[in-house]
């Protein structure tokens, strides 16, 4: 109980340190961000993600997949230049988790084509979120993207960002998973499967972790650690094909539940 009460504490104290971080930065510099500057930052960003999709979408119509995980990570690298602004826009956030995701995955499954396949099929997902995070959040945002420097509509840019992370976790099952006669497999190594799932859960939690309201989501968050902990100690060991199936379905089990439960935006204190 006093752990718990303690993770809550924590919680709770970050949001508040968000909040000052935030207010801080906008005074030092944030305001000297036009909208025009954000607006061609983000549409600069959103093209060369198309144009490597394109690219990408060329390379596997001719069998290379090697060649579009690449042509994909490349872009989410450096495609756009770094924001000069301290606080970072979730469209860039989301393309630093696509590279993290991408490179794990290419590291992960050497020259096994279907991990190369799944990996391709991963960033695409990515990509898609990238784009329309680009437009429903921080465009749409503009004024209180920068964290929670402004009281307005603060609950309902929230309430989006969480929905973003949920969908950031639903990748893993989502594009790296199939259904096959009431069972599911990893689409592709089982390792693929699991390396993507650690990165992607340990971004989930660093994405909902930052929110004003963290504290309320401190149960999924908790699962989130727990997950993203036990799937990175699975992964730096070796392993038979047999313990990563088992890991396979615990993990996909329990990040369907995390995802379920961000869907229904519950929290810990309303079940």
């Amino acid at each position: 109980m006093k752990l718990a009460n303690l993770f809550f504490g924590l919680l709770l104290l970050a949001g508040v340190m968000n909040v000052t971080h935030a207010a801080v930065e906008e005074k030092n510099g944030f305001e000297h961000q036009t909208e025009a500057e954000f607006e061609a930052w983000c549409a600069q960003g959103t093209r060369a993600l198309e144009r490597a999709r394109n690219t990408a979408a060329g390379q596997v119509a001719y069998g290379q997949f090697q060649s579009a995980a690449q042509t994909l990570i490349h872009a989410l690298r450096s495609g756009v230049a770094r924001p000069n602004w301290s606080v970072k826009p979730v469209t860039w956030r989301l393309m630093v988790h696509g590279e993290k995701l991408g490179s794990a995955l290419l590291a992960s499954v050497g020259n096994d084509t279907r991990g190369i396949k799944a990996t391709v099929n991963a960033l695409e997902g990515i990509y898609d979120l990238i784009v329309n995070s680009a437009y429903e959040i921080d465009r749409r945002y503009y004024f209180t993207r920068c964290g929670f420097c402004r009281g307005q509509r603060v609950r309902d840019f929230e309430n989006r960002v969480l929905k973003m992370a949920g969908d950031l976790l639903a990748l893993v099952n989502g594009h790296m998973s199939y259904a096959r006669g009431g069972q599911v497999f990893p689409l592709g190594p089982a390792r693929a499967y699991l390396v993507g799932a650690e990165a992607l859960t340990s971004s989930a939690f660093g994405e909902i972790a930052e929110l004003l309201y963290a504290e309320s989501y401190a149960c999924e968050l908790a699962e989130l650690q727990d997950l993203s902990i036990e799937l990175g100690a699975f992964n730096s060991r070796t392993s038979s094909e047999y313990e990563r199936a088992g890991m396979f379905y615990d993990a996909h089990n329990r990040i369907d539940g995390v995802v379920y439960e961000l869907r229904q935006g519950r929290g810990c204190w309303e079940r």
